[in-house]
């Protein structure tokens, strides 16, 4: 997300006046003192991340997760050798 400079700087204007400000990501809007001041642009994924505190490998096992655990489940059958716990003293 990225606000216009002259946005941001009088967001800093209303918060060294006292107001609180407030980032409503559902709502994709920026509010002080209560108002809307601005809406904003945000990827739906970005904001769900977001959300959910999500980082980039959270996201990648939530959007890829089953795939992944599926060529885990395969590669294990096909090559279980790399897989045997035995002793090789």
């Amino acid at each position: 997300m990225q606000l216009p400079r002259d946005l941001v700087e009088h967001l800093a204007e209303r918060a060294a006046q006292g107001d609180f400000l407030e980032v409503d990501l559902p709502s994709r809007s920026v509010s002080a003192g209560g108002a809307v001041i601005a809406e904003f642009k945000i990827e739906a994924a970005d904001a769900e991340a977001m959300l959910n505190g999500w980082d980039e490998t959270q996201r990648i096992l939530e959007s890829e997760g089953d795939a992944i655990a599926a060529f885990e489940r395969h590669h294990k059958q096909d090559q279980p050798w790399l897989f045997s716990q035995g002793d090789i003293s």
